[in-house]
């Protein structure tokens, strides 16, 4: 049996910087004044901390990077065979517990959602909502 990796970056509002590594999270669901706890993540005043957490979605792109919620991702989608280019975000979707890609074919109007795993293996990481959001409305 595979283990599944389970692996989360952090975007640090403040800062305006994406940080990777090794942490230990604890969901502290009781009173709700500390919903999570990051354990060897240090900031400065961690009361003032503003952050997203983001999760590894378990699947690389087509250079061996690990693929994150928030990232946007461009390649062929298989729910739309002509289409040979899309343009989308990763999104976890609390509801049916799965990530999502939302986006749009390229050089076409309209827009759509799926699974993730609906992307072919040639998806390709150009960056991600935090620091391109631009490249959303391309």
């Amino acid at each position: 049996m595979n283990n599944r990796i389970i692996k989360f970056r952090i975007w640090d509002k403040s800062r305006k910087e994406m940080t990777y590594g090794d942490w230990n999270i604890t969901f502290n669901d009781k009173n709700h004044e500390h919903p999570i706890t990051i354990h060897g993540f240090n900031r400065d005043n961690p009361e003032n901390f503003n952050f997203k957490i983001q999760q590894f979605t378990g699947l690389l792109d087509k250079n061996n990077r690990e693929i994150y919620e928030g990232d946007i991702l461009t390649g062929n989608c298989l729910l739309n065979p002509g289409q040979d280019n899309v343009i989308c975000r990763v999104e976890y979707n609390n509801k049916e517990t799965c990530f999502n890609i939302i986006g749009k074919p390229l050089n076409t109007s309209g827009s759509f959602r799926n699974y993730l795993y609906m992307l072919k293996k040639n998806i390709e990481i150009i960056g991600n909502i935090f620091e391109n959001p631009e490249l959303l409305n391309s």
